[in-house]
């Protein structure tokens, strides 16, 4: 599995952690995960809105694809969780390091962090500007490894 994002430790489990950040509303945090054993556990369903509001501005959401698992969540409080970190997923592509995005069943999205030059001469693709990816078999990424990182004031405390 591909992990890149911010973790943490809840009641001795690992969960993406997360925050909503909404105007003239405290942030609110939350812990996410794929596992429907934990609605036990007092996490509730995740119900993807339709649409989403940016700087005023209404914009529609595509829906969820078909078979993508569902999505748990659970509002948290700083206190309740132990140490939290980033994690960042890596992998040598044609001798060249480069981020592990994501995956499917058999291949890699690929990234090349601050490098556009590294990531043409390689041939990714410039999704939006200054974002390029490269989709790749599986076989062709060498000593994928993941960087963990302290994030000790996530919470600015």
């Amino acid at each position: 599995m591909i992990r890149n994002g911010v973790y943490t430790l809840y009641q001795g489990k690992e969960y993406m952690l997360g925050e909503t950040i909404l105007e003239n509303e405290p942030i609110k945090y939350w812990v996410k995960s794929m596992d429907s054993n934990d609605l036990a556990n007092g996490f509730y369903l995740y119900e993807r809105p339709k649409t989403m509001i940016i700087k005023g501005v209404e914009y529609e959401l595509p829906p969820r694809e078909i078979g993508k698992p569902n999505v748990y969540l659970k509002d948290i409080t700083p206190s309740e969780v132990d140490e939290v970190y980033d994690v960042s997923t890596f992998g040598y592509y044609e001798g060249y390091l480069v981020v592990i995005n994501s995956e499917r069943e058999n291949t890699y999205c690929l990234g090349v962090p601050e490098n556009q030059a590294l990531a043409r001469k390689l041939g990714f693709e410039e999704i939006e500007r200054g974002v390029l990816r490269k989709w790749v078999p599986k076989e062709k990424v060498e000593r994928i490894f993941e960087e963990k990182r302290p994030l000790p004031h996530f919470f600015g405390l």
